[in-house]
This record gives C-alpha cells, structure tokens and sequence, in this order.
C-alpha cells in the first residue's frame, strides 16, 4: 500500500512538471517567434552562414559579395530551421506530458504509451537530424525510447495473455 502511494506522488509530480515544462516551452516558443519575426532580416547565425555558403563570415568584405536576396533567403532558413526545432522539442514535452498522464491513471501496458513512446523517439531523432550539430546522447535517448516502447509492447502480450488464462 505503501508503496502504490509513493508511485502515485511520483507519478503525479512528474504529470505536474511535465505540464509546467509544456507550459512554459509554449512560452518560449512564441516569444522567439516575435524576436525572430522582428529581427530575420537584421540577424544571422554566422556559423550557419558559412555552412550554407561556404563563405568565411568571419571577412566582410566576402560577406558583401553576397547578394541581400541570398541573406534574407539564408536568414529565412535559419529561422525555419529553428522554429522546426523548438515546435518538435513543443511536441516531445507534449507527449511525454501524456505518456506521464496515462501511467498517473495507472495505465501502464497500453498500446497508447507504446504509441507515445516510439512518437517521442522519432520526434528526437528528426531533432537530431535537424539541428545539424549531431548530438549521439540525443540519439542514445531516442534509441533507448524505442527499446521501452519495445518492452511494452512485450508486456502488453503478457498481459493479453494472462487475461486470457484467468
């Protein structure tokens, strides 16, 4: 009994942080969308400024070469780019908001939390894939979702199975 109770807390208080932590990405979220929105065309990523054209941002004078319609096109991508990060980092706390929901509700082996699982996987590798700077511990925490996901599937068929002999 003891025990349930403590898993109950823990549970709850991950459901609560979860919320916050959504809450809060959404914040965010819109607020670099009107710095970016107000600053695309004055501002650029100098590092992915050079990735993207090979120039050495570091000159100036290489820099004045370019064409202002190659800036606000490079600008425009690089603020593409971040904005595709943070809405798929928005919809990673998102379901881990609602995977920590349904185990609150103490709905572990469910083919929904598998469903959730393997979602927050793909959503952290496409945000591996896309934030150029590969990060292995992201894609680490991606291949070890998809293991979980893969536990629980198995632990559904268990359960299916044992309803079934009871």
């Amino acid at each position: 009994m003891q025990n349930n109770l403590h898993k109950n807390k823990s549970l709850f208080f991950f459901s609560i942080l979860t919320g916050i932590i959504w809450w809060v990405m959404l914040s965010i979220a819109l607020m670099f969308l009107v710095v970016i929105v107000a600053f695309v065309l004055d501002k650029i990523d100098l590092e992915m400024f050079t990735a993207l054209t090979g120039i050495d941002s570091s000159h100036p004078a290489d820099i004045a070469n370019v064409s202002s319609l190659s800036l606000v096109t490079i600008s425009l991508l690089l603020f593409l780019r971040k904005f595709v990060l943070i809405i798929l980092v928005v919809f990673i706390i998102e379901n881990f908001r609602k995977l920590f929901t349904q185990l609150k509700k103490e709905k572990v082996f469910q083919e929904k939390n598998v469903r959730l699982l393997e979602k927050i996987a793909y959503f952290s590798i496409v945000v591996t894939i896309v934030s150029i700077n590969f990060s292995m511990l992201l894609l680490a925490f991606a291949f070890m979702l998809l293991v979980f996901a893969a536990i629980f599937r198995y632990g559904i068929e268990l359960q299916t199975e044992n309803d079934l002999t009871v």
